[in-house]
């Protein structure tokens, strides 16, 4: 990790931020203002309808093994969520699907807590995982790719095979 990320993970602990598994549909009063906290990110505009309706509740199926599961994560102050991150565990993979956080709090270090958290959870309860995975990288912009770069979510060639 790099050290700005390691300064931001810093900052966010100072100030009391705490990280969490969530249950989403829980949250959805906060994550709705998640949303709705800036107009742009990552330099693109966010839909319309975060800004027009709730956050939608998920029907996700409780997860029955540590092999697959569907895990929300969260980072509070007191007792507001201020930045999520969902995942999709399937085996050796987890895969970030979506990530946000308060633009107020951004400036505080939540993400870097997010993410940092986030893998120690996948070492505690999900050994089997090897592989941590945000998105693309390539087709990420500049800025994107060097925040993945603190966080060494770096580009690798992958070959998937399907043992029977």
């Amino acid at each position: 990790m790099g050290s700005t990320a390691k300064r931001n993970l810093k900052k966010a602990l100072s100030l009391g931020y705490r990280f969490e598994r969530i249950d989403y549909n829980q949250h959805l009063d906060d994550i709705t203002v998640i949303h709705r906290s800036s107009k742009i990110r990552q330099g693109r505009a966010m839909p319309e309808h975060f800004f027009t309706a709730r956050a939608p509740s998920i029907v996700d199926p409780p997860s029955t093994n540590p092999t697959h599961d569907y895990p929300y994560f969260g980072i509070f102050k007191g007792d507001t969520l201020v930045a999520y991150a969902s995942c999709l565990v399937a085996g050796e993979l987890c895969t970030i699907e979506t990530l946000y956080g308060h633009h107020d709090h951004q400036v505080d270090g939540v993400i870097p807590l997010l993410l940092v958290s986030m893998g120690d959870h996948l070492i505690a309860h999900h050994p089997q995982v090897l592989y941590y995975v945000y998105d693309t990288y390539f087709g990420a912009s500049e800025t994107m790719r060097r925040f993945k770069r603190k966080f060494l979510f770096l580009p690798h060639r992958v070959t998937w095979r399907c043992d029977e």
